[in-house]
């Protein structure tokens, strides 16, 4: 009896053994299972607060990459509206306005038989002075200024404080290349447009829309520089990449085409800008309408194509099409354009009651937007002098004239041409 009940106390405690050796693997199971769990949520909250740190720095990267892309489309927008006619006026203003002060405060006299100067003495003084500077180009001086003081500057400036951003660098060169081409220093502007051109090529490769915006900028001031093989290269390699990245049809393909219908122009070859100038009016009035000045433009210069070709009924058509537009915005220069171009036609076909009337509405027009002294007012000028003198109304001629010349553009001989000889 005794034996059984110790073999039943060994196999009850050797039960009882098991079962406490059970429940403590179960116990560190769980205390490892525990300590997991503990070691996941804090390497959890770990990785979350990497990627919060991550993400806070990337907001902020991109906020001042954001912020610096504002900055250089600022100072680009800057640079681009620089207008050195206006500015010429404005330094004659300046000049003047500075001279007559000092004439009003400073006496004349000696000792105590001081006075001041009466208002006419002050006006003799003002037309000596204005006599004297009639003699010097003030677009001539705001030109040097805004180059020496001004785009010279930026463009070193440029240089060592965007020197890790060369995407930024390639906008400000076009941005100081578009400057340079509308202040008229076209070598200078050639520059700018070609590092802009150079620095996107060696960021993008060829293949790239920004690259092809780039040889556009570069082609047109070569253009203006009489370059023509080397800017129609330039046109079409850009043609050829934006038809491979876009297709048949966008804003940017009509932007180059409406360039090598510029150049067909020039070389004589006529008959290809008119088709060139028609497709690209279909393209823009596709995608983005027809009221907008890039649509207006191109039908300006398609109308003008027409004229040129000898089919002035045509021309007219056009012309009175896109004024009847461009009144929607009145008393703006695009208005004056087709005004201009309107008259011109009609006093080819003889009209020339009419075309006066539009050519003194462009005339006033222009000179309400660009002042008497802008080399486009002259222009308008002399060819109403012209037609004047067509219609044997000679009272004005004289006065419009000597107006042409004195500001340095005076285009009788043009519109003679374009005026009828009967």
């Amino acid at each position: 009896m005794s034996l059984v009940l110790l073999a039943a106390t060994v196999v009850s405690i050797s039960f009882a053994w098991r079962e406490a050796a059970a429940r403590n693997r179960e116990s560190i199971a769980h205390a490892r299972e525990s300590e997991a769990r503990q070691r996941a949520d804090q390497e959890a909250q770990q990785i979350a607060s990497q990627a919060t740190a991550i993400e806070t720095v990337r907001d902020l990267a991109e906020k001042r990459a954001k912020e610096t892309d504002y900055v250089a489309e600022f100072q680009a927008n800057m640079l681009r509206g620089l207008d050195v006619e206006r500015t010429g006026r404005a330094f004659h203003t300046q000049l003047r306005d500075a001279f007559r002060t000092e004439l009003e405060h400073k006496r004349i006299g000696v000792g105590s038989d001081t006075r001041s100067r009466g208002e006419s003495e002050i006006n003799e003084q003002l037309a000596v002075f204005d006599q004297l500077l009639s003699r010097v180009s003030m677009p001539d001086v705001a030109r040097k200024v805004l180059d020496e003081a001004l785009l010279a500057t930026a463009a070193k400036t440029l240089e060592t404080l965007f020197a890790d951003q060369p995407l930024i660098q390639a906008r400000l060169h076009g941005a100081i290349g578009s400057a340079y081409r509308a202040i008229g220093l076209l070598d200078a502007s050639a520059i700018h447009y070609r590092k802009s051109l150079e620095i996107r090529q060696h960021e993008f490769g060829d293949e790239n829309i920004e690259v092809t915006k780039s040889m556009n900028e570069l082609a047109t001031v070569l253009f203006e520089k009489g370059d023509y093989p080397t800017a129609e290269s330039l046109c079409r390699k850009a043609l050829e990449i934006q038809h491979r990245l876009m297709g048949a049809e966008h804003l940017e393909i009509a932007t180059t085409l409406q360039n090598l219908a510029t150049l067909a122009i020039q070389t004589g070859e006529v008959s290809e800008a008119e088709g060139l100038y028609k497709k690209v009016l279909a393209m823009r009035g596709k995608l983005s309408g027809t009221e907008n000045e890039d649509y207006g433009n191109v039908m300006n210069d398609l109308a003008g194509v027409v004229y040129t070709k000898g089919d002035l009924n045509q021309a007219e058509l056009m012309f009175r099409e896109l004024l009847a537009i461009r009144r929607k915005q009145p008393k703006q220069l695009p208005v004056a354009d087709t005004l201009s171009g309107l008259a011109i036609t009609l006093g080819a076909e003889g009209k020339i009651d009419e075309a006066e009337g539009f050519l003194r509405e462009a005339l006033e027009i222009q000179r309400d937007q660009l002042g008497i002294d802008d080399a486009r007012v002259a222009a308008t000028m002399s060819i109403l002098a012209s037609l004047l003198k067509k219609k044997g109304d000679l009272s004005e001629v004289e006065s419009l004239n000597r107006g042409a010349w004195t500001f340095g553009a005076n285009r009788s001989a043009i519109a003679t041409r374009m005026l009828p000889t009967h």
